[in-house]
């Protein structure tokens, strides 16, 4: 919480709207909403949030470096328009891809955009499993499972669909069209 907030301008501005094609919109919003923060050497910190809205966990991605902070404990990175109940929700493996829908969509109302982190441990499931519960109160409610367009990606997509299953809610597999996650699908719509 005590890294600078994103910055139009910042290297790290330019490395996700540039390298990696994220809007202005979608930056802003995860801004505001302090998903997303400056680190050192360009690189943006996603935070992971419980329920209580505490940080648990930070990944971190820059253009020389992929890693997280240790000692924290994975939950799930969160994105929405800012709306309280949200009817769908959109799981993706990576925080950047979860933003490359949300831009790609231009951030639904409906919809709240998650990151795993990758692998889906106890705290990730758990935290999956209650945004679940919420959403069941709703009779359209979807989790949109976009995962990456490889192996482990599909047995993400297994995981999910078993999860919605559980929790009564309809499921869709949003598999990258092209490349291999979403943000290469944003990359190659929006070119240099």
């Amino acid at each position: 919480m005590a890294r600078p907030r994103l910055r139009c301008a910042s290297a790290v501005w330019a490395y996700l709207a540039g390298a990696r094609r994220l809007s202005a919109k979608v930056l802003r919003a995860a801004d505001g909403q302090t998903s997303s923060v400056k680190g050192p050497y360009a690189s943006a910190w996603f935070a992971h949030r419980d329920d209580g809205n505490t940080v648990t966990h930070v990944e971190i991605r820059g253009p020389d470096f992929k890693g997280s902070l240790q000692g924290g404990t994975k939950s799930l990175f969160r994105l929405s328009s800012g709306g309280k109940r949200h009817r769908r929700l959109v799981i993706t493996e990576a925080p950047i891809d979860a933003l490359s829908v949300a831009a790609i969509e231009g951030i639904r109302t409906d919809t709240l955009y998650a990151a795993t982190g990758g692998g889906m441990g106890p705290g990730t499931v758990q935290a999956i499993e209650r945004l679940l519960g919420q959403m069941a109160q709703c009779p359209d409610a979807l989790l949109a499972s976009a995962t990456d367009a490889n192996r482990a990606g599909e047995r993400y997509a297994a995981r999910h669909a078993e999860l919605a299953a559980a929790a009564g809610i309809a499921f869709e597999r949003l598999a990258p069209p092209t490349g291999t996650d979403w943000n290469d699908v944003l990359v190659q719509r929006r070119p240099k």
